[in-house]
């Protein structure tokens, strides 16, 4: 399901229920394919030659450092985009040699690599759903109607 496709059944979900959000604001913020799909997004973790066949054979699919991650679709060896992406991801930092996984990323919580991430959402107009969080985000810290 395609971003817009998921807000709108959000809408419609809350519609049907009738659900009503008098006292409080409701920001939906969905995201496109999953995490890995936005730290893909970081185009300093690219080699311009990757040595692994795995690399070679994912960047040949889609090569995630000039067009949007966002965009990329399965290249069918993954049962979800999801799977592909991560992946994808890991053979990026193996080439690196980073050491990343789910229950340790703390390379990509790092403010060098959020940097980034930022950078590509507002430079090349790439990551439209991680553009969506981070404006929201900002708008968090500067609106005290957010604040306690």
């Amino acid at each position: 399901m395609d971003v817009v496709d998921k807000y709108t059944e959000i809408i419609e979900f809350l519609s049907d229920e009738g659900l009503s959000l008098k006292t409080a604001r409701l920001e939906i913020v969905i995201q496109n394919r999953c995490l890995e799909t936005w730290f893909l997004g970081n185009r300093q973790i690219y080699l311009e030659y990757p040595n692994g066949a795995e690399l070679k054979k994912y960047t040949s699919h889609f090569n995630v450092s000039t067009d949007d991650p966002e965009l990329m679709l399965n290249n069918g060896d993954f049962t979800t985009h999801a799977r592909f992406h991560s992946a994808y991801l890991n053979a990026l930092f193996r080439e690196k040699k980073i050491k990343h996984s789910k229950s340790n990323p703390r390379y990509v919580i790092e403010e060098h690599y959020i940097q980034e991430l930022i950078k590509r959402t507002s430079n090349y107009n790439h990551l439209a759903t991680l553009k969506l969080f981070l404006d929201f985000c900002t708008a968090i810290n500067n609106n005290s109607k957010y604040q306690d």
